[in-house]
């Protein structure tokens, strides 16, 4: 089950730039070791980087992926994916195919990332690049 993912935090996520989206990606599936992919009944939603080169799409929350759900892939629902299942199941399959990973797609941005790479980023050792700054309160209604 998904972590609660609040309005506010939703939007300054949304709203960051594709690398801090990177960081906040990679620091919530280090957190709760969950990834969110889009699928539909034809399988898992690729998508393709400006080069036409195929991009396999993670979110860190569904509600990120859903959001993406659009155009093309509108008959796509957001499936969650254990840690353990993308670094045994999923980094395999992309590493064969030679697909790279679009981390945290959102605006048409997003960091184009090689599966080991991101796997490195997820299960090493915490990167000061990594961190980001906190989210400011939600001012009090007026």
């Amino acid at each position: 089950m998904a972590w609660k993912l609040g309005s506010h935090e939703f939007q300054w996520a949304i709203d960051l730039d594709a690398f801090a989206r990177y960081a906040y990606a990679v620091n919530k599936v280090r957190e709760h070791r969950e990834v969110y992919c889009l699928r539909s009944d034809d399988g898992w939603v690729v998508g393709v980087d400006p080069d036409s080169d195929p991009v396999f799409p993670m979110w860190p929350h569904p509600d990120f992926a859903a959001v993406e759900a659009l155009d093309d892939w509108a008959d796509a629902y957001s499936e969650v994916v254990s840690l353990d299942h993308w670094r045994d199941e999923i980094t395999p399959m992309l590493q064969r195919k030679g697909f790279a990973v679009g981390v945290f797609p959102a605006h048409n941005r997003w960091v184009h990332v090689w599966p080991a790479t991101l796997l490195e980023h997820i299960e090493g050792q915490p990167k000061k690049r990594y961190d980001l700054p906190r989210i400011k309160a939600k001012p009090p209604p007026v």
